[in-house]
């Protein structure tokens, strides 16, 4: 089953991506002590643009989304940036996570692999990134999972096959995988950074 052919799958698959990110981010600002800084050039930032009564004041919680937003494919990537954006904005309306304001970062792969090694390098060196979603199409992922794993970036997965090709990655998951390995990967990052 194609995740491009099925609109069912895709709309379980942001709702599932929503979900998870939302868990890992009230972990990633658990332990987060990065401080704000501007986003690239390359990346297309988006925050809330409605005010909250309870303003966030504590450093941000930066989530990076790799993945195809322009060319054939770029309505999957607006999709789940739309999706994320639209949990972002609820989290940043309700005073943020755990007093963190939320910032989404989107990053254009171009259904490239050449650009997808150069975006997940340049959001692996970036220290105010706090949870990766992307690469999600296999191929992609495979092009960047060392890059992530060597930065110890949090790392959450939308469309890749299976949980076969996170063997390795410490602190990737699948949208889907059974709660035990979600569970484990997300107490090994804590553990350790």
């Amino acid at each position: 089953m194609g995740i491009w052919k099925h609109s069912s799958a895709l709309k379980r698959s942001t709702a599932a991506v929503s979900l998870l990110c939302v868990g890992a981010l009230v972990l990633a600002a658990c332990s987060s002590t990065s401080s704000s800084s501007a986003a690239s050039s390359s990346a297309s930032s988006s925050s809330s643009s409605a005010a909250s009564s309870a303003a966030p004041t504590k450093s941000p919680v930066t989530v990076a989304l790799i993945d195809p937003l322009t060319g054939p494919f770029g309505f999957f990537g607006q999709y789940v940036k739309n999706s994320l954006q639209l949990e972002v904005n609820l989290l940043n309306q309700h005073g943020g996570l755990l007093g963190h304001k939320v910032v989404l970062q989107a990053y254009d792969d171009k259904l490239d692999p050449q650009t997808t090694v150069q975006v997940a390098t340049q959001v692996a060196d970036n220290p105010n990134v706090d949870l990766v979603v992307g690469p999600d199409i296999t191929s992609f992922f495979d092009a960047a999972k060392g890059i992530m794993a060597k930065a110890n970036k949090l790392e959450c997965e939308v469309a890749i096959d299976s949980d076969t090709g996170l063997q390795g990655q410490p602190y990737a998951f699948n949208m889907n995988p059974d709660n035990k390995v979600v569970v484990e990967t997300l107490l090994n990052y804590l553990k350790n950074n």
